[in-house]
């Protein structure tokens, strides 16, 4: 029985893993180290090329808009950045827990600690950023 019931867990866990590792590779890999909702006191966008004002959003509803649109920025894994190119899009999540947390976007890639990853879906994050904020 204990020989059974191992079997289906092992089964249940590798049959886990193997859809886990799937969606990554469909729909990209999440930016890990993101600011909780809750957490976020202040979002500032910048986008240069609309407006040279920063926007500076304090309202509840609008640091909820601006934390969920982060589920936009998955990227390819095995995808390589070409060439690095200005970020159009910055936008910095101040938090009262972590220290804070700057994103740099363009139409193609982000830009985070540094590192630039390949987006899996191009324009969508600065285009939605763009309707919403600017």
């Amino acid at each position: 029985m204990k020989n059974k019931l191992k079997i289906n867990f092992l089964s249940i866990l590798i049959t886990f893993v193997l859809i886990f590792i799937f969606n990554i590779f469909l729909n990209g890999m999440y930016l890990f180290g993101m600011p909780n909702k809750k957490d976020v006191y202040k979002v500032t966008i910048s986008y240069p090329k609309v407006s040279e004002e920063v926007k500076e959003i304090y309202d509840k509803e609008g640091i909820e808009y601006a934390v969920s649109l982060t589920g936009y920025l998955r990227y390819s894994v095995f995808g390589k950045v070409e060439t690095k190119e200005e970020s159009l899009v910055t936008v910095t999540y101040y938090s009262s827990e972590k220290p804070p947390f700057t994103v740099f976007v363009n139409n193609d890639t982000v830009i985070l600690n540094d590192k630039a990853h390949v987006l899996k879906k191009d324009n969508i994050f600065v285009n939605v950023i763009e309707g919403l904020f600017f």
